[in-house]
């Protein structure tokens, strides 16, 4: 962020409310659910040569919720917090920025944060904002969200077909089977039955993103009942192998939970990837060309390997 825009910032903060000098706003009052906003806090310091400790977030920041459907709701972090000092004609400042994204529509309260300086603790204030969804427009036609799993494609015979054309070429075969079998069970008393053996999770789950792409449903304007699609088979797939239940989850609450899994940063990154580019689709009405969906779809697919790989392995 250039000084400019820091400056511009900080003039902004100068009307909202603040604490022991701390202040604290939001870029808008109001965000559409998958628009970016940025939390700027500011504070002022006695010279520049200030020793200030500040323990930024990583991923998420926990609000609580002023008017929605739960009483805790986490905001995603879009970019790394970022700081800075600034000389003004008051003195020197501390400038804090988070760069954010709401999944969730609803009032949500920042709660106050610690800042130390030269060893001496205060309190950033509150700040509060409105997310909502994005207000229909009367020219785009509203989906239904499909909340179903891609059925495995089942294989039928034309059997009256093959009859009246190769009828006296089965009756040949059939015969040969026929003294097959005579043969063998003369030379063999017993024969072992093949243990029917059941498709693994893994095998199950790529053949239903198979499934899904051979529907090819985004060539057909249903882009966005593809994405739906596929972020179900992963958290469902996810949901079995960790022994969860996300099928209900946000895509945020969703990583939130598998991250207490301890599952490395790389998976988590791609997993995290997968579910928001289902999200942009579905509530943003975001625009993705056929590379970006075989591409989306693909990671799908190599998760589902690796995580099964590593079971395979405990």
């Amino acid at each position: 962020m250039s000084s400019l825009q820091l400056f511009i910032v900080f003039c902004l903060l100068t009307v909202t409310s603040w604490s022991q000098n701390g202040k604290a706003v939001f870029s808008q009052s109001q965000v559409e659910i998958g628009e970016t906003f940025t939390l700027t806090y500011a504070f002022p310091l006695s010279n520049e040569n200030a020793k200030i400790e500040f323990q930024p977030n990583k991923s998420f920041l926990i609000a609580s919720t002023i008017e929605g459907k739960s009483s805790n709701e986490s905001i995603e972090i879009y970019t790394s917090f970022k700081d800075t000092l600034m000389n003004l004609d008051e003195g020197p400042y501390w400038i804090g920025v988070y760069e954010l994204i709401c999944w969730d529509s609803g009032k949500f309260l920042i709660p106050p944060v610690s800042i130390t300086i030269n060893g001496a603790d205060y309190t950033l204030p509150q700040a509060s904002l409105t997310c909502k969804l994005i207000p229909h427009q009367k020219s785009v036609e509203l989906y239904d969200i499909k909340e179903n799993f891609t059925k495995l494609p089942e294989e039928k015979g034309k059997l009256s077909a093959f009859f009246s054309t190769y009828g006296w070429v089965l009756l040949i075969l059939l015969f040969i089977g026929l003294l097959a079998y005579i043969l063998f069970k003369r030379r063999k008393k017993s024969v072992e039955k093949a243990p029917n053996i059941p498709l693994s999770l893994e095998e199950r789950t790529l053949m239903a993103i198979d499934a899904l792409m051979n529907k090819k449903l985004w060539r057909e304007g249903k882009l966005k009942d593809h994405y739906i699609e596929l972020a179900l088979l992963l958290k469902s797939f996810l949901g079995e192998i960790y022994q969860l239940e996300l099928k209900e989850r946000t895509s945020s609450e969703t990583v939130l939970i598998l991250k207490q899994k301890n599952i490395d940063d790389v998976l988590i990154k791609q997993i995290k990837e997968v579910l928001q580019q289902a999200d942009l689709v579905k509530f943003a009405k975001s625009d993705v060309v056929e590379e970006g969906v075989i591409h989306t779809t693909n990671v799908c697919k190599l998760l589902v390997k690796e995580i099964s790989k590593q079971f395979s392995h405990v």
